[in-house]
């Protein structure tokens, strides 16, 4: 028997069994979303009129301190995201990793 027909053998026959249970954990709707709160746009009262306008210094106080709160929150999601990311590429590269040091027992073991 080939052992690359042996080796496809065992890789599609336990597969199916894995993927089964992980699926249903590495699913899209379950990564949250993130929860951050966005400021409300700023207005300007002559806005309709089509002349140029500034938003008055306490509004833009108030929205620029918002949208940093907001813009630290999304920075904070991104990272968590990504350090999330990064661990689950080390994950599935120790699962190849796993897999492929089992084949090459199987292949030590069969003397190929």
């Amino acid at each position: 028997m080939n052992l690359k027909i042996l080796s496809g053998v065992l890789i599609f026959s336990v597969a199916p069994l894995a993927s089964a249970d992980d699926a249903a954990l590495m699913t899209s709707e379950s990564i949250a979303p993130a929860n951050c709160t966005q400021p409300p746009l700023p207005t300007a009262s002559n806005a309709a009129s089509g002349e140029a306008t500034r938003i008055a210094k306490p509004k833009a106080s108030d929205f620029n301190a918002q949208f940093q709160a907001y813009q630290t929150c999304m920075k904070a999601y991104v990272a968590a995201q990504s350090d999330l990311s990064k661990q689950h590429i080390a994950a599935a590269n120790a699962a190849v990793k796993q897999l492929n040091d089992f084949g090459q027992k199987v292949n030590d073991a069969l003397g190929n």
